[in-house]
């Protein structure tokens, strides 16, 4: 069960320039099978050109996740019940994009690959201390009678560091 809020602003063309910048925030609730998190936060975002060719941009992100774990099951694993009380995530993420799709919405034919680094905790302060990385590549073909083939890969790897704690919920369930 996930309860969602979340606000956010874009401005895509920054003092006239192709910049982007951006505001987020949110206050989720999401009950898992052994445990409750409580989560308010933001993140600040900049998107710029890469002057690679007209479809790829580098993007930074700063978030700041407050989270609160409560509600855990007698029986959970040890590891989400380390995690009981508050946990402060700080981050910034570094990625590039490569967005060609023909359109943003009802898209019939290009791509979308992505690949990001985010870095918690140390000189960015919070409880958490991890490395996340992230890979996506989204390709779409038309077909016959106005459809569409897409294919998607999603590929990620993240790792704690021993300044902190990697919160259960930064790491990847299927």
């Amino acid at each position: 069960k996930t309860q969602q809020f979340d606000i956010k602003f874009t401005e895509p063309w920054l003092f006239d320039k192709p910049l982007s910048a951006g505001v987020d925030v949110f206050k989720w609730e999401r009950e898992f099978d052994e445990y409750t998190k409580d989560s308010l936060g933001g993140a600040l975002r900049f998107g710029f050109p890469l002057g690679l060719d007209d479809f790829t941009r580098g993007r930074v992100r700063y978030a700041y996740d407050d989270a609160e774990i409560s509600d855990i099951e007698e029986n959970a694993a040890v590891a989400i019940k380390n995690m009981a009380g508050i946990n402060v995530t700080s981050s910034i993420t570094l990625g590039i994009v490569r967005d060609s799709k023909d359109r943003p919405w009802n898209t019939s034919r290009g791509s979308l690959n992505s690949a990001s680094f985010e870095y918690a905790g140390d000189f960015l302060g919070g409880d958490a201390a991890f490395n996340k990385y992230l890979g996506t590549s989204t390709w779409y073909f038309p077909l016959p009678w106005k459809t569409v083939f897409m294919t998607r890969g999603r590929l990620g790897y993240v790792t704690g560091r021993s300044e902190g704690k990697l919160p259960i919920y930064q790491k990847f369930r299927i």
